[in-house]
């Protein structure tokens, strides 16, 4: 089977419990960022995926 994605990395914005994650996964995807900003939906993409969201997306700083 082809595969028609070739995303090796990505970032979950808004990710609640992890949908976008689950979906690219079987694709070799690896997630390297998420931002949720809800806790108890942060808890569970958490135990989901192994990968703790920041929270508040407005609140990550730029970096130069």
């Amino acid at each position: 089977m082809k595969k028609l994605f070739f995303i090796q990395k990505f970032i979950n914005l808004f990710s609640e419990i992890g949908e976008f994650h689950y979906a690219l996964k079987p694709f070799g995807a690896k997630c390297v960022f998420a931002s949720e900003i809800d806790n108890k939906a942060s808890d569970i993409y958490e135990i989901n995926h192994s990968l703790k969201p920041f929270g508040d997306i407005t609140k990550i700083i730029k970096v130069d």
